[in-house]
């Protein structure tokens, strides 16, 4: 629709209806000054950069979930060993494996001497471990 311009108008309301009940009227032309053409912003609007940040903020958070490191479920567990498998020097000699399925510890081997004990945690009971062969 084009814009109306204030020498379009008709100067009263009797003019108005004298327009409309003669047949042979016709509008006065105007010449409408030159408008220069709206030139298109070949930079961002404001609305385009904010909806961007909007879209690279999401990005950077689903990127950040999808590879953040997943921690490791965390095992505890109590651990009683017969008297006869007990750990030598008050249980601070134990370590884990690394897939956390046997324990290996310093315990009473046979007569007096002391040696190292597996368990496999789902045994009940843990087996001397088996001694590396010296060779001469």
């Amino acid at each position: 629709m084009k814009p109306e311009l204030a020498a379009d108008r008709f100067e009263s309301a009797a003019k108005f209806a004298e327009a409309l009940t003669n047949p042979a009227f016709t509008l006065p032309t105007t010449q409408a000054a030159p408008v220069a053409a709206a030139t298109v912003s070949a930079g961002w609007s404001p609305l385009s950069m904010s909806l961007a940040a909007l879209a690279a903020l999401m990005t950077v958070v689903a990127l950040w979930a999808w590879l953040r490191p997943i921690p490791e479920p965390v095992s505890r567990y109590s651990v009683s060993l017969p008297a006869n498998e007990a750990m030598f020097g008050g249980g601070s000699r134990l370590a884990v494996s690394p897939d956390g399925s046997r324990l290996v510890y310093v315990g009473e081997g046979e007569g007096d001497t002391y040696g190292l004990w597996v368990r496999d945690l789902d045994r009940l009971h843990a087996t001397p471990a088996a001694r590396p062969a010296r060779g001469r």
